[in-house]
Parts: structure tokens; sequence; C-alpha cells
């Protein structure tokens, strides 16, 4: 394998990193930094600890990438190169690196935190949803979590100890979330569910952000995504006992096989509310944008990936005495394929930069920091979530 295969924090990313992206107004939003220059290269250091361990995932993954999931009882076992890449980037610190510091995360940028999914998905894409499903329900706990919930489980997310999956969608309900039937109900100020869903990413996970029905407007709201209620729904429960969720069936698929993608089934599982309760659907909304923006990078992982090989196999195969990457509709192909990913990157990562300076505006704002340019600061914050709405689902579509 040559280094232009092995090349995983390569210059175009660094081009993003570097030059792209106005690091001086984003820590100027943010209240300064003591120096943005040191702080850009933290995160390059980041990105380069981040790109050798996907090197060393990579080369175990082209191995094994045919194994599979498997069920044993109730327990999802993923296939052994999956739980060494894990384990090798938790011991890298490599694990939600956008939740703050105060859960013991980085507290990093999507703009970052983008080049990082990129990288994994090109080392291994099904690795990189266990890992992306994790970072985006550990952002809504962040989000809409108490305090005592991102005190108890963040931390935790952080360091690997647990993982996350989003159990969203039901044999009726799919992109139409208003059929979702699983319940969610109140007994005394304490929540229970019970349902079912399918095709549940990572569904092994220790914590399940299930989207449910309040129990108390189940059939006034039958049909519409009114009464949706986003609740933190543990295997374990905080005493120790084992809650009500269970994994019935691991799917059988024609790609990621390491991935796991599961029937959950819930029985009187006690689960925590996230948010107010019914407003799952912003919250889910939430998680799902970030989910778009992860897939796009998967795609853009994958496809570098596929286009490294490509240069890499025409340019030893040799025909007609001249290597094959010499030949006009080869060179042609390649230089096509470069574009669309150069192309696609580029969209991903303006919008994640836009994100970051949406959020850094939006937190000044909520302050008394602002001096007199209020108006216009509040005008560039609506034009730029004008944008991501624009934006997002070009990258999933790119």
């Amino acid at each position: 394998m040559n280094m232009m295969s092995r090349d995983f924090f390569h210059r175009d990313i660094q081009l993003f990193i570097d030059h792209r992206f106005d690091w001086d107004r984003y820590f100027s939003l943010r209240g300064g930094a003591a120096d943005v220059a040191e702080e850009v290269e933290t995160y390059r250091t980041i990105l380069r600890t981040a790109g050798e361990v996907c090197e060393d995932i990579d080369g175990s993954a082209r191995d094994h990438w045919h194994e599979e999931v498997r069920l044993e009882g109730a327990q999802v076992v993923v296939p052994p190169h999956i739980a060494a890449g894990y384990e090798k980037l938790r011991a890298a610190g490599l694990l939600c690196l956008t939740i703050g510091p105060a859960y013991g995360g980085y507290g990093l940028p999507a703009l970052v935190n983008c080049a990082f999914i990129e990288m994994l998905s090109r080392a291994d894409p099904s690795l990189m949803t266990i890992v992306g499903l994790q970072a985006g329900v550990a952002q809504d706990i962040e989000k809409y979590g108490s305090d005592e919930l991102r005190r108890r489980y963040l931390p935790h997310f952080v360091s690997g100890e647990l993982e996350g999956c989003m159990d969203l969608t039901e044999p009726q309900a799919g992109s139409d979330l208003g059929g979702i039937l699983t319940r969610v109900t109140d007994e005394n100020g304490r929540y229970f569910v019970d349902g079912g869903k399918i095709f549940i990413t990572n569904g092994g996970a220790q914590v399940h952000l299930v989207l449910a029905r309040d129990g108390a407007t189940f059939e006034q709201s039958r049909g519409t995504t009114n009464g949706l209620s986003l609740v933190l729904c543990p295997v374990t429960l905080p005493d120790g006992r084992a809650n009500g969720v269970r994994v019935s069936r691991v799917e059988r698929k024609m790609g990621i096989h390491g991935s796991p993608t599961c029937v959950v089934e819930f029985e009187h599982a006690e689960a925590f509310l996230l948010g107010q309760r019914g407003g799952g659907f912003r919250a889910m909304l939430d998680l799902m944008n970030n989910a778009r923006l992860g897939v796009s990078a998967q795609a853009i992982g994958i496809a570098e990936g596929a286009y490294r090989a490509a240069r890499e196999y025409t340019a030893q195969r040799v025909q007609f005495g001249t290597p094959i990457i010499e030949q006009p509709l080869v060179k042609s192909m390649l230089t096509l394929m470069a574009i669309n990913i150069q192309a696609a990157r580029a969209l991903l990562y303006r919008t994640c930069g836009l994100i970051d300076m949406t959020e850094a505006l939006r937190r000044l704002l909520e302050t008394d920091a602002v001096n007199g340019n209020r108006a216009a600061l509040q005008a560039e914050l609506e034009h730029n979530t004008q944008l991501i709405r624009f934006f997002t689902p070009l990258c999933k579509y790119y």
C-alpha cells in the first residue's frame, strides 16, 4: 500500500482547517482566545492523531469487512475488529469530540468533528455509524437533558463506557413519524415506555433515545407529530436493575456488516424525559440534522478511499506498455472522481463552518456583551440559519 492510500489527514482536509474558515472571527464571537493559532494547532494535532488511528483501523477493516454482527441471547455482539477499533478510538480520546469540557470532552467545532468523521468513514464505515451515533446522542443529552442526566451520562459517553442509539422507526412509521405507536406513560412523575422499534442502528447500545407518543394524548395525537416526546431509556437503571429493554433480532445486510441494525422491544421500560413533554419531534430533528451531515461525511470518506484505491491500481496496471492511469479515458474518469469528491467536501465543510459560526452568534446574542450591533448580528444569524437549512439536504443528496 503506497503513501497516498495511507494518508488520512491529507492536504485537502487540511486546506479547509487552515484556510477556509475564519477562526479569528469565530473565537472573537466566543469571547476570544489567548492564541487563535495555538487553538487551531490543537485541532490539527487531534486530527493528526485521529488520522494515525484511522490508518491502523483501516488495515483490519480491509481484512474483516465481511464479518457480521450476531445476537447471543439478547446480547448484540459486534465482530472483533469493530470492538478493537472502538477501543483504539477510546484509548486515544476520540469519542464524542463536540461534548464540552465540563463533561470531559474537547468541545470541538462541528467543522473539526466533520473532518474526523470523514477519516473514520474511509477507514471503517461500520465503526463510523456506531461512533457517529454515540456522538449525536450525547449532543442531544447535552442540549436537552437535565443537569442530573448530563452529569450521570455524558462523562461515560466521552470515556466510551456507554454507547447510544436513536430509536425512531417502527413497522408503520419510517419517514412518516406521525405513525409512531410506541407509548410513553407518565406514572406519578415517572415515565415508562411500551412498544417496539425496528431498523435501529447500534441497537445493542446501553442508552436509547426513544421517540414515543405521550399516553395522555395518545388517541388525539395519533397520525401527527404532535404529542411525541423524546426520552432517555437506559438498558440498566441508575440503581443497577435491568430495565425493560430487549433486542430481539439483528438484521443481515448487504453492506456495513459490522454495524448492528436491530429490532428493539420496550416493556414497561423506565425512561427520563429530554426537553419538554410533547416536544420530542424538534429535539429529534436536531439529532437527525446532525446525522444527515454525518451520512454526507461518511459518503465522502468512502468515496475518498475508493478514489485512492483506483489511483493505486491504475498506476500499477500496465497495458500497451503504459500504466493505464496515463490512458486518456481512465485519466478522465479519475479526474471526475476527484472533482466530485472535492465539490462534496467543500459543500459539507462550508455547512459545518456555518453551523459553528451560527452557534457562536447565538451564544453571543444570549449575553449582554453585544455593543450596539445586535440587529446586524441577529440578521447574520438568521441568514446563516437559512443557508444551513438549504445546504444540509444538498450535502446528503450530493
